[in-house]
């Protein structure tokens, strides 16, 4: 009770911020720095205050001003949104609301400028997907259903990064270097010109990379439990949790009068595998992979009263999983279809490890055209519509399963068998297409009142059609309060991989899968007396049902099924206050209720509460202090689970920057300041819950142009 009364006092009497320069951020009015403008809730820009969605909006100067150094890192400051590293890979989970059930984060739609960066293999990001907060301009982050809008896995939310573009940078152009803890190390370039002839072009590079905190040692695996009983000694436990990564990412944006163009490019390389792809610690394995995406925008016509535009995106992508799934020495039962713990066979000693070398290309081809109508009065009509072709090609290597072992060789070394073209891969060659229509009509009922309406009609090559409302009704109720009323409907596709893996160990597909459902309903509320303070409260409930759940069968295989029900209530606190010209503060507070419909309890790994409060100050004119703590409390295990409780905890961040001149800043950061030791919780019961990076201090330096 403790923990909980102290952080309803910390959100109910501090803020949320968004940092503007050095000189002129203390100095804005309030109404400029809480109602900025908000893409990402209905596809056509509108203020925070009318937007028909509870959102968040960071940006960069308060980036800037954090010690945030990548996307997660950034996220973690949104209201009600969890950043968990769970899995095997030690992935960055987004979790909002406590909506938080597959393997892979596939509930959020992560967006890259307004484009889907999600793989149709899992339905998320690239496998420790890294992106550079030097590269943001801003994040959009919806907390709700997104599916009227955008169609699938804008289930529990969307994010939506938009990078720093022409117009940002023609003013913002800077260039930096970072180093720090765990060698860490970001080189960084922005810069944007507006050019006489009606070009203009914006332009961010970037390359970060670090060795990871080898203070992560990770006890026991699920290798020590297989030790047990083979009586073998491989676990490479004790060890270091594996999170070094190596990214360079690069963003173009490119316009000339109707037509515009972006271009991202993300390479990565050497990633580390976290606890190992089946929780065996992983010391040789690595994940490589390279994210190409290119839009072209053409906006055909535009008067005061009509705007059309076209948007054609062609993307690539390939991700190379060099994993050592058991260690050197291993000795595990093979079974006479070559896999593992399968009927039949026996045992196997993998001289060199149990070695697969999966990879997956993804070809995308997407045309939208969209018309905006505001010819009728007081009607803001949007309507939409567009095609999205995937395909997706499977390679893999390997010295196990179907047509490489059949349990009889007593051991195995190293060396690999390519069974790409075969049937024996782990998913086959698959397409999705996907067609679609979406209207919204964003209706202004009186000077007080607004309501917005909006219907998608998705229809899926591979397993049918989906329809999906939403609802906003907002009211200004006086020039102090705002309150708003949403309804809205979402789904999830099935991603391939749920659909169709084969021949894995871990998890198998099920081609009778049906969309994932969640029907929410928000009331939220905005109160802003005066110049220097804002707060808003925010009540949520919701209702998902048939979540896909890997479960296992009578052989012990994990198949992916529609068995879960979840149901989601809670409360979102938030709060800014502007004590003077110097000084800002602010905090926000979730409580998340949410209850498993099967075992009646609460959802697995998802943390009850969640606080986050920031302190910032500009002194002298030339310095600047930031510094912010987040409290994460109350985390449930599943049922039946008998480890111990997770443990709470209070982490610290801070930055101290110092303006040298015109041109340079400086700024020393540390995150973890008191080295607080915590973890994210683990499925596994052998593994142990994951330790998370300890203090670690880094010097920044930027030149601005």
């Amino acid at each position: 009770m403790k923990t909980i009364s102290s952080l309803l006092i910390t959100a109910l009497i501090t803020p949320l911020l968004a940092v503007q320069d050095i000189d002129a951020y203390f100095s804005m009015p309030m109404e400029d720095l809480l109602n900025l403008t908000i893409i990402s809730s209905t596809g056509t820009p509108s203020s925070l205050s009318d937007a028909p969605s509870i959102a968040t909006v960071i940006t960069a100067k308060q980036i800037e001003r954090s010690s945030a150094r990548t996307l997660d890192e950034v996220l973690a400051m949104v209201p009600g949104l969890h950043v968990n590293y769970t899995g095997a890979y030690q992935r960055g989970g987004y979790d909002i609301r406590g909506i938080s059930a597959t393997t892979f984060n596939s509930q959020i739609l992560t967006l890259i400028n307004g484009t889907s960066i999600d793989k149709l293999e899992t339905g998320s990001p690239f496998q420790r997907f890294t992106f550079p907060a030097s590269a943001i301009q801003r994040v959009e982050v919806i907390r709700g259903p997104g599916s009227a809008v955008y169609g699938a896995d804008a289930f529990a939310g969307v994010v939506n990064i938009i990078t720093k573009d022409a117009y940002y940078l023609s003013t913002h152009s800077q260039a930096g270097v970072r180093y720090g803890t765990y060698n860490q190390s970001e080189v960084f370039g922005n810069y944007g010109e507006i050019y006489e002839n009606g070009i203009n072009l914006g332009l961010n590079l970037s390359y970060i990379s670090s060795d990871g905190d080898n203070r992560r040692v990770v006890h026991n695996d699920v290798q020590t439990t297989f030790d047990t009983l083979f009586g073998t000694n491989a676990s490479l436990a004790p060890s270091t949790l594996h999170s070094q990564f190596d990214v360079f990412n690069l963003n173009m944006n490119l316009s000339f009068e109707k037509f515009s163009m972006n271009l991202w490019s993300y390479l990565q390389q050497d990633n580390g595998t976290g606890a190992g792809a089946a929780n065996a610690l992983d010391n040789k394995g690595d994940i490589t992979g390279n994210y190409f995406i290119v839009d072209l925008n053409h906006n055909s016509y535009s008067s005061s009263t009509l705007e059309w535009n076209n948007k054609l995106t062609l993307s690539y992508l390939e991700e190379i999983s060099t994993l050592h799934l058991f260690p050197s020495g291993a000795t595990l039962p093979i079974g006479d279809d070559g896999n593992f713990f399968t009927p039949g066979g026996g045992l196997v000693t993998f001289t060199e490890g149990a070695i697969g070398i999966p990879t997956i290309e993804e070809h995308k081809i997407a045309l939208e055209s969209t018309l905006n109508i505001s010819t009728f009065d007081n009607h803001q009509i949007r309507l939409s519509t567009g095609v999205i072709s995937t395909d997706l090609i499977a390679r893999e290597s390997l010295n196990f399963g179907p047509s490489v072992l059949n349990g009889t060789e007593g051991s195995v070394d190293g060396s690999l068998t390519d069974v790409s073209d075969t049937p024996f891969t782990f998913i086959p060659n698959v397409n999705r297409t996907i067609l679609f229509l979406s209207a919204q009509d964003e209706y202004k009922l009186s000077s007080t009142w607004n309501i917005t309406a909006g219907l998608r009609y998705d229809h899926y090559s591979d397993f049918g059609n989906t329809i999906n409302p939403r609802v906003g009704l907002v009211w200004h109720n006086s020039k102090a309060f705002t309150t708003k009323l949403l309804y809205g409907r979402a789904f999830r596709a099935p991603s391939a991989g749920e659909l169709y893996f084969k021949n894995n160990p871990g998890i198998l597909g099920n081609k009778e899968l049906s969309p994932e459902t969640i029907n929410t309903v928000e009331l939220g509320t905005t109160y802003s007396p005066n110049t220097h303070v804002k707060s808003s409260i925010n009540f949520y409930w919701y209702e998902a049902d048939n979540l896909i759940i890997n479960t296992p069968d009578s052989t012990g295989a994990r198949i992916a099924k529609n068995i879960g029900a979840q149901h989601g209530a809670g409360i979102e606190l938030e709060s800014i206050y502007k004590i003077n010209h110097d000084i800002l503060i602010s905090a926000d507070y979730a409580y998340r209720w949410t209850k498993n419909e099967t075992t009646k309890t609460s959802v697995k790994n998802v943390p009850i509460h969640i606080a986050h409060a920031m302190f910032d100050w500009a002194f002298f004119k030339y310095f600047y202090l930031n510094s912010e703590i987040f409290i994460v409390a109350d985390t449930p295990r599943e049922l039946g689970d008998a480890r111990e409780k997770v443990k709470d905890y209070q982490v610290v961040n801070s930055s101290f920057g110092y303006k040298i001149s015109q041109h340079f800043e400086t700024s020393i950061s540390a995150r973890n300041l008191f080295d607080v030791k915590y973890y994210h919780p683990s499925d596994a019961n052998p593994v142990g819950d994951y330790p998370i990076e300890g203090f670690n201090i880094f010097a920044t330096l930027k030149y601005r142009f």
